[in-house]
């Protein structure tokens, strides 16, 4: 994490013949600030800017706009603070990702280590008050959203863009889990002395881990507390709700014990059919003496139903219908 070359040298030099001096970083990572950082009055990341990177740093440094984005990792003090340090580079050509779940914020939030600074965090020419949180329910059951609202106000005399961050702690879960997880965010530009009512909905989801043991996503009912603010260090209101269980389900009906299958229907060979006395019987009962045409034991290998397509005349569904249910009879 180290700037390469003598750069953190150039920097207290300049630092200390012009005390005003802002130092602007273009890193794609965090970087060691330590050498540097108590000596000047303001740092400006610019990660790996494009082609404007000129045109807009002079709008930032000049005051034309103010700034607007937050981080989205954590800077720590050092780089032995960082949750992989223990496991990276690995030994025998292999990494293990010992961190778990507890990655960025969450790490250091878990081990209560102070960042150089936070996930989320970032500064503008403007200071922001928050107020009245409050949650339209305070208990939700699952698979409800949780929607609540919030009052931002821009306190300076410039315009600026908030970044609303909303974050949520599990305080029942069953496994381990980080203190807080970011959960949603909403950016909002503001006039001097402006107040805006922003309303969030949290989707279910965001109330879920996943449970390696059950292969699912899941969330435990109980306490839960809704936190909002400026970066995960920086939470300016709190408010605690509920998820509550989901409901018992009845015990269910016992279906009553199927009934054995019929002998004999309309699906039945006609060879078996006539085979059987009873069940001749029964078919007698309903075509009379048709039972013997010749006609009938030729097609001894189909099914009346197969029989009735090829004498739709005579075998009509209704008789069909009344020759099945005499022969569903037959024990």
């Amino acid at each position: 994490m180290r700037l390469p070359g003598a750069q953190d040298e150039l920097i207290r030099a300049v630092a200390a013949v012009n005390p005003r001096t802002i130092v602007v970083v273009n890193s794609g990572s965090p970087i060691d600030m330590r050498g540097w950082i108590g000596c000047v009055p303001a740092v400006l990341q610019g990660w790996l800017a494009g082609q404007e990177w000129g045109n807009a740093l002079a709008d930032l440094l000049f005051g034309d706009a103010s700034p607007s984005g937050r981080l989205p990792l954590t800077f720590p003090m050092r780089l032995e603070d960082n949750p992989a340090y223990v496991n990276y580079p690995g030994e025998n050509g292999h990494v293990r990702y010992g961190e778990g779940i507890f990655v960025g914020y969450r790490y250091y939030d878990y081990k209560d280590v102070a960042p150089l600074f936070p996930f989320g965090h970032g500064l503008a020419y403007t200071d922001f008050a928050y107020d009245n949180l409050r949650l339209e329910r305070d208990s939700i059951r699952p698979g409800e959203k949780l929607a609540f609202s919030v009052d931002v106000t821009n306190k300076g005399d410039r315009e600026a863009q908030e970044v609303v961050q909303v974050y949520v702690h599990d305080v029942e879960a069953r496994l381990a889990r980080p203190p807080q997880e970011l959960k949603a965010f909403r950016k909002v530009a503001l006039a001097p002395g402006q107040t805006e009512t922003v309303r969030i909905e949290l989707e279910p989801r965001a109330l879920q881990y996943y449970d390696d043991a059950q292969a699912a996503w899941v969330a435990d009912p109980g306490a839960f507390e809704l936190r909002v603010g400026r970066s995960s260090r920086d939470i300016r209101l709190r408010a605690a709700f509920t998820l509550e269980a989901e409901p018992q389900q009845e015990a269910p009906v016992e279906a009553p014990a199927p009934s054995a299958p019929a002998r004999f229907s309309i699906d039945t060979h006609i060879g078996q059919i006539l085979d059987d006395p009873d069940a001749k019987a029964a078919l007698r009962s309903v075509i009379g003496e048709a039972v013997d045409l010749p006609q009938l034991r030729m097609a001894r290998d189909l099914s009346l139903r197969q029989a009735a397509a090829f004498a739709p005349q005579q075998l009509t569904p209704e008789l069909l219908a009344t020759i099945d249910a005499a022969l569903k009879k037959v024990s």
